[in-house]
């Protein structure tokens, strides 16, 4: 699974719509577990505040392989 792939998923479980600047779609690939699996750890953040940081963030584990996706608190 691609990157693109990975953020579009957690897009499609987000409560809200991303904005469309960069900070607001972050993704990052990580490996877990043993044995280890890969996930895209995606975070979404709907605006940014006035000193440019991303607010009201929501945070996704995605599957590389599987595609299954998981929220995070």
């Amino acid at each position: 699974m691609s990157q693109q792939e990975a953020v579009d998923l957690a897009i499609k479980h987000a409560s809200f719509t991303p904005c469309k600047q960069d900070i607001c779609r972050q993704v990052r690939y990580l490996n877990q577990g043993i044995p280890v699996t890969g996930y895209w750890g995606v975070v979404l953040a709907p605006s940014v505040d006035a000193q440019g940081r991303p607010s009201r963030t929501e945070s996704f584990l995605v599957n590389a392989t599987t595609g299954d996706v998981t929220r995070k608190s």
